[in-house]
């Protein structure tokens, strides 16, 4: 049985390019290019294991302990610094799971999937945005429907 599976983890906030190296090597064993203008932009992610989409830095493993980097989220968390992770399942072991930390808070907040890992998701910073966007809660639904079709409206309760 494997202890391992494909973990994603994109990181925003401004912070020192230099500690960011650093941690990623020292955490992850990954070498980040000196000048962070280097960083692969688009759909790099499999080639080099991260990459720069959207004013985020997402690295990408598809082999990693649990499922999560767990010392290098401990330290992004100790340095306030948010990120959402994404990981994968493993029949028997873990279910999907979504993980979000931001500044202020005591800890990260996970989501994780049901038994049959049927859950779908919408990242944290995709919502934010789309909210920012939206001039009204029908509007946001909108997208909601047009971008994530998948994951079907909260129905109305019913008492019998």
């Amino acid at each position: 049985m494997s202890d391992r599976a494909w973990c994603r983890l994109r990181i925003g906030r401004a912070l020192p390019y230099d500690s960011l190296r650093e941690a990623v090597a020292e955490h992850l064993g990954q070498d980040l290019p000196p000048d962070p203008m280097d960083i692969p932009k688009g759909d790099d992610a499999y080639r080099h294991g991260f990459e720069l989409v959207d004013g985020f830095l997402t690295l990408e493993e598809p082999d990693v302990t649990g499922g999560w980097f767990e010392e290098f989220e401990q330290w992004l968390c100790q340095n306030g610094i948010a990120f959402d992770r994404v990981n994968a399942p493993y029949p028997g072991v873990w279910s999907d799971e979504t993980c979000s930390f931001r500044p202020g808070m005591d800890s990260p907040y996970s989501t994780i999937s049901d038994v049959h890992n049927a859950h779908y998701y919408v990242e944290v910073c995709q919502v934010r945005g789309a909210a920012r966007t939206a001039a009204t809660i029908d509007e946001l639904l909108a997208w909601l429907d047009s971008h994530h079709p998948e994951i079907p409206p909260l129905e109305p309760v019913k008492f019998a």
